[in-house]
């Protein structure tokens, strides 16, 4: 949800300063990476050399020319988009179809049957696509664009293939098609419903862990209110307030700056006990429809359309999050799965999110996170909520870089409970000074 997550960005920006320092630094994490790491991630590009090529026939070539844009990652020998079209290319062809060949630079190609291609940045082929079959006969044929390579090369050699990024989206379009303009209001849609609710008033400062622990759960009690906050020179700085109606649904939510000023809003709207829309403090609307166990948010504009459908599965509230565009090499779906005690979200169909954890109101509660790129564990954190009393719970990290290793725990904060079992204070150790942030509750009678 749109909304929500620009709610949380500022929200993890409020407490990076009010810490002065990320919880980065106070969640031990050994797979950060440094600014000048980063730098070397980025190289600017020199457009003002000139490269000759002197291609041989014999062999099939495919040039992909990138030769726009300013920067290029890690050696330069190829920009994200070509390497994107690139890994296109070989799912669709294979290794040996032809031999790929990236442009990156002013680069004046010559080929065997006597054609000459001129890439400059500043032309019109700046960005394009290239093809030859290396026969002599065969002209060189290039066509603009930075997208679906698959489908110029295939039209090349007379075949019939696509993208997947086309395949998929024509997918997505259908899916969010058939969620249009539902209003199967069941017992099922309510349950749902109260679960994505719960999740805006929830007290979590991390990653999910306190929510997954069920630290956090007024099932006895009929809120009014919930303010967060934590104390300035004897007054109150507020982080986050939210109000509540007598059904426990809430109504308003609220984030502040670092300095206690109002920042964000958003507004809940309810019929029949059913949230159907959110307008947040500068118009923004969200709707939301429902269709049995699924609940349905939509939010559109002129650019793209969002969809999110949320259903609960084992307790865990899962969600289907489509972003489209016109484009359609530049559409996304977030799916997740729970299966064996862990959440998997799949980006694009691929895995890129694994949240992991023991059972649920057991202590200790462990939770790990590995976050994946390319097939490739990006990010593994691990944690732990020990349970000191009925009242007092404590939040470890621990040091370890992978699955396996030995745990190095450090005490990352401590939560206390108030009479009603809801977390009143939370103290966060930064630096070896601790942090208090205060949660302050009012009740319907």
């Amino acid at each position: 949800m749109k909304q929500n997550i620009k709610l949380i960005i500022m929200f993890a920006i409020f407490i990076i300063g009010i810490t002065n320092n990320s919880l980065a630094q106070s969640t031990p994490s050994n797979n950060e990476i440094e600014e000048d790491e980063i730098e070397t991630m980025i190289i600017e590009r020199d457009f003002s050399s000139l490269t000759t090529l002197n291609i041989t026939a014999g062999k099939t070539y495919v040039f992909i020319v990138d030769i726009e844009n300013q920067y290029s990652m890690l050696d330069g020998s190829k920009t994200n988009n070509q390497e994107k079209e690139e890994k296109e290319l070989i799912n669709n062809f294979g290794n040996d179809a032809f031999e790929i060949q990236f442009i990156t630079s002013n680069t004046d190609i010559y080929f065997a049957n006597n054609q000459k291609i001129n890439f400059r940045a500043d032309g019109e082929l700046n960005q394009s696509f290239a093809y030859w079959s290396g026969k002599m006969e065969d002209n060189v044929i290039v066509k603009q664009g930075t997208h679906q390579s698959t489908e110029f090369v295939a039209e090349q050699m007379g075949v019939k293939k696509e993208s997947s990024y086309v395949i998929n989206t024509r997918r997505w379009k259908s899916e969010v098609a058939l969620l249009q303009n539902k209003n199967n209001v069941t017992e099922k849609s309510k349950i749902v419903m109260n679960a994505f609710l719960s999740t805006i008033s929830n007290t979590s400062f991390d990653n999910n862990i306190e929510k997954y622990a069920n630290l956090f759960d007024p099932k006895n009690v009929k809120l009014k209110n919930i303010e967060t906050y934590f104390d300035k020179n004897g007054s109150k700085v507020f982080i986050k307030k939210v109000s509540l109606n007598e059904k426990g649904q809430p109504i308003l939510l609220k984030i502040y700056s670092r300095d206690g000023d109002e920042s964000s809003s958003i507004q809940f709207i309810y019929e029949n006990g059913m949230l159907t829309k959110s307008i947040d403090e500068e118009g923004e609307i969200i709707l939301f429809t429902y269709d049995n166990e699924k609940m349905i948010q939509v939010e559109s504009n002129r650019n793209e359309n969002e969809t999110t459908v949320f259903t609960l599965v084992d307790n865990m509230l899962l969600q289907k999050h489509y972003i489209l565009k016109s484009e359609a090499y530049n559409n996304w779906c977030f799916e997740d799965k729970y299966e064996n005690n862990c959440k998997i979200t799949f980006s694009n169909n691929f895995v890129s999110d694994k949240e992991c954890f023991s059972q649920i109101d057991k202590f200790p509660f462990i939770y790990k996170y590995t976050s994946f790129q390319d097939g490739e564990i990006l990010q593994f954190e691990k944690s732990k909520i020990e349970k000191k009393d009925d009242k007092t719970f404590e939040m470890y990290f621990s040091k370890s870089e992978s699955e396996g290793q030995i745990d190095d725990y450090q005490l990352w904060g401590t939560f206390k409970l108030n009479e009603k079992g809801l977390v009143n204070a939370i103290s966060i150790i930064n630096n070896n000074e601790t942090f208090e942030i205060k949660i302050g509750y009012t009740y319907y009678p």
